[in-house]
């Protein structure tokens, strides 16, 4: 009976030894799918430089689908990965499609993980004209002074005479 335990115990830790030696060794391929992944958008203050900016606040997202050593893949998280969205090539307000490029963390160089397919390939950016206005500002009093209270309505003054509004040029205007 003994040795019936002792070869059933050989033979788990000799399956499991196979196991490990397949999948590390003899079968590393792995595919693994990253959804929503962020992207960093950078050299927005560019994109202020030639008058425009971001129409919406949404940050885009992007889904991966990547094949590599398994044991890379299965340590990596949607957190680890960087996409990166350049704005300094935008010149113009309208709907713009922008690339990304991909950097995996340090210990996972960039030629082991192949990128079987991204979703979407360009980001899709509305990007308007933005403006800036001073805007004067005008103290208009409503309602009336409770009763034991006073006010003085004709030597009011204020910290400032007007207030700087920036933002989309078709909202702006409007003020």
């Amino acid at each position: 009976m003994k040795e019936k335990i002792l070869y059933l115990l050989i033979s788990v830790v000799v399956a499991f030894g196979l196991w490990s030696y397949v999948i590390t060794t003899d079968s590393p391929e792995w595919e693994e799918t990253y959804y929503e992944i962020p992207v960093i958008l950078k050299n927005e203050s560019v994109l202020h430089g030639n008058g425009l900016m971001l129409g919406d606040g949404k940050i885009p997202t992007v889904t991966l689908r990547l094949k590599g050593n398994r044991s890379d893949l299965v340590n990596l998280n949607k957190s680890d990965i960087t996409l990166v969205a350049d704005l300094s090539r935008i010149y113009e307000s309208g709907k713009q499609s922008v690339s990304y490029s991909i950097a995996f963390p340090g210990d996972i160089p960039d030629n082991s993980v192949e990128i079987l397919e991204k979703t979407p390939k360009e980001i899709q950016l509305t990007i308007m004209e933005r403006r800036t206005k001073d805007v004067d500002i005008e103290l208009v009093y409503n309602g009336s002074v409770p009763e034991g209270f006073r006010t003085d309505k004709e030597n009011v003054t204020l910290d400032r005479d007007a207030i700087r509004v920036v933002g989309p040029a078709a909202v702006v205007d409007r003020i």
